[in-house]
């Protein structure tokens, strides 16, 4: 499979959903997720609570994200970015 031709709904199905739920699972002090799926593309934004771990959070979500890679593409499939995740933290002053 290779996930560059995935519409958005076969990306949503075999990937956003199950990253999903393994984020409310594994990641702590998750406060709300949004996420959108293009054509090869998944993009989802973890909020955290204020008092939340960013560093905890980070290794959460990217151990998370190489185990839905692993599970839910086969290894040659998998998108180079895929195996890492990018937790950007807005600073609020």
């Amino acid at each position: 499979m290779d996930v560059h031709r995935l519409n958005p709904e076969d990306m949503e199905t075999r990937l956003t959903t199950p990253f999903e739920k393994g984020l409310t699972t594994l990641v702590d002090d998750i406060e709300h997720i949004e996420s959108t799926t293009y054509n090869g593309t998944v993009v989802v934004k973890v909020y955290l609570q204020p008092d939340a771990s960013v560093d905890r959070a980070n290794s959460q979500v990217v151990a998370l994200s190489g185990f839905i890679c692993g599970f839910f593409l086969r290894p040659r499939s998998r998108p180079r970015s895929s195996t890492s995740a990018l937790l950007a933290c807005p600073s609020f002053s």
